[in-house]
């Protein structure tokens, strides 16, 4: 509060104003919301999308297993059902690609997190060739294991770079998880003897009996 004098030498009490402007308000609100990595750039879109469509390349290989083979195997009664995996994943990649962005963008955790990312999303993207289209279901679990493992390093270091882009993995690294187990049951109730195991043989019978059909058609 102050005084101010009237042309007639009056004083008049002045209050200042307690508000203020109101795009300042709204800068050190989305300057808080970028600290925090809630702002989502074009830049995180496209690796969001793009992580997405790298997801669903082996997609043919997946589909063409499970209309033939994977359902003829001894899964665990635990098993999803197919229907809810390309929604799942989705998702799952769609958040993968923001928190990889987002990391990418703040650059001030080195190398190391974006060279592990790599070599995570490697591994991610040889599992289904492994286990759908080689029936190589114990492989198909070393790989799954190391996922896990190197998801495990990632998380930490992406949450010292931008907690976010940590949060974001969680869903993700908790799919990882259940997959590996059921990854390892299958492998269990299909056993693997001398490079053989039923994922294999229910795979070539699938293929003769389509064989078969074509020739009868023929």
């Amino acid at each position: 509060e102050s005084l101010a004098f009237q042309s007639s030498g009056a004083p008049v009490r002045t209050v200042p104003s307690l508000s203020k402007p109101r795009t300042s308000i709204r800068t050190q609100e989305r300057s808080r919301k970028t600290e925090l990595g809630v702002v989502v750039s074009g830049v995180e879109a496209c690796w969001a999308v793009g992580h997405a469509v790298g997801g669903a390349l082996p997609v043919p290989i997946i589909a063409k297993a499970t209309k033939t083979w994977y359902r003829k195997i001894d899964l665990p009664p635990w098993t999803p059902p197919d229907k809810i995996f390309a929604p799942v994943w989705s998702v799952l990649y769609l958040c993968m690609g923001a928190a990889a962005a987002k990391v990418y963008r703040a650059n001030s955790g080195g190398k190391l997190p974006m060279l592990l990312w790599a070599v995570h999303c490697g591994l991610n993207l040889s599992w289904a060739p492994v286990f759908f289209g080689l029936q190589r279901l114990r492989l198909a679990l070393v790989i799954q294991c190391a996922i896990v493992a190197t998801v495990s390093a990632i998380v930490p270091l992406f949450y010292r770079v931008q907690p976010l882009s940590a949060y974001l993995l969680l869903p993700y690294a908790a799919w990882l998880v259940f997959a590996t187990f059921l990854n390892k049951d299958i492998c269990k109730r299909n056993p693997t003897k001398q490079g053989y195991n039923n994922a294999m043989f229910q795979s070539q019978l699938s293929q003769l009996q389509r064989q078969a059909a074509d020739f009868a058609n023929s």
